[in-house]
């Protein structure tokens, strides 16, 4: 049981504050999201373009042979987006008082956190 905690509490005092925040915000942003809230095409489009640039510089900056690895990006990008598609084809939308809204979920919540931990857990498996 200690040595659990000592990892949680090395985990917490080496992981940096930016990275807190971009948690918080994510938490923020998908709790929002239960309930039916406006939907926006530009503000849907923000967080899966932050996590691609990030995943695309990681691949760029951090490994030996970054070519060979765009390419199995690019499949699991390909893939990834008919995966979403398949999730997200049966999401509700109505137009309230002349404004797009979308019903409440909490799968874009498990998705972010889902795409956040995978992310933290291989840049600290990697490195």
């Amino acid at each position: 049981m200690a040595d659990i905690l000592k990892f949680i509490f090395e985990i917490i005092n080496n992981t940096p504050f930016w990275v807190w925040v971009v948690l918080i915000i994510l938490i923020k942003r998908g709790t929002s999201l239960i309930n039916d809230s406006p939907a926006s095409i530009g503000r849907s489009i923000i967080m899966p373009f932050i996590f691609v640039i990030w995943g695309l510089n990681t691949v760029v900056n951090k490994f030996a042979s970054p070519n060979t690895l765009l390419s199995f990006y690019l499949v699991a990008l390909i893939l990834g987006f008919l995966f979403s598609y398949l999730l997200y084809m049966r999401r509700s939308f109505y137009v309230e008082d002349g404004q797009l809204i979308q019903e409440g979920s909490a799968l874009p919540l498990v998705i972010m956190l889902t795409n956040f931990l995978v992310k933290y857990i291989f840049k600290h498996a990697v490195y």
